[in-house]
């Protein structure tokens, strides 16, 4: 079972890594100049490399999600939670596949599309975790303190 532990702390610590940085990377300055028309039209290398590097983390990220699904992670519905994982880690994965394999076929706006669908389902995460954040002390109070 040590082995096990140590796995699941390291993919674990992976994860928080990854996720970390994909956040500084997609959620910062470089996040919001990927969308900037002027920073896509007029740098387009830094715009290459800056999705790339989004690519690179996000698989990551995912990767490093897939194998931590199984671990305790709270909630009483272990099962919708990681159903609910997984399908954004697939989802994810996809959206960006198509993103990349619609700028590859030169085809810009539907690999913008793409991106800004991905970008919304990353988005999702964030979102859950701050309703998470506020509801838990809520819905963990008992019936005698809220009479």
């Amino acid at each position: 079972m040590a082995k096990t532990e140590g796995t699941s702390a390291a993919n674990s610590s992976t994860h928080s890594w990854s996720e970390k940085h994909e956040g500084a990377v997609s959620g910062h300055a470089a996040g919001y100049a990927k969308f900037t028309p002027v920073i896509r039209k007029n740098f387009i290398t830094f715009h290459r490399i800056n999705g790339y590097t989004l690519l690179t983390l996000l698989l990551t990220n995912n990767g490093a999600a897939c194998v931590a699904l199984p671990q305790k992670q709270g909630g009483g519905a272990r099962t919708a939670t990681q159903s609910a994982k997984a399908f954004l880690v697939i989802i994810t994965t996809l959206g960006m596949a198509m993103a990349w394999w619609n700028v590859r076929r030169k085809q810009i706006d539907q690999h913008r599309a793409w991106m800004l669908r991905t970008m919304f389902y990353m988005g999702t995460i964030i979102t859950s975790r701050v309703i998470n954040f506020i509801s838990a002390p809520i819905l963990s109070r008992t019936a005698d303190e809220i009479i």
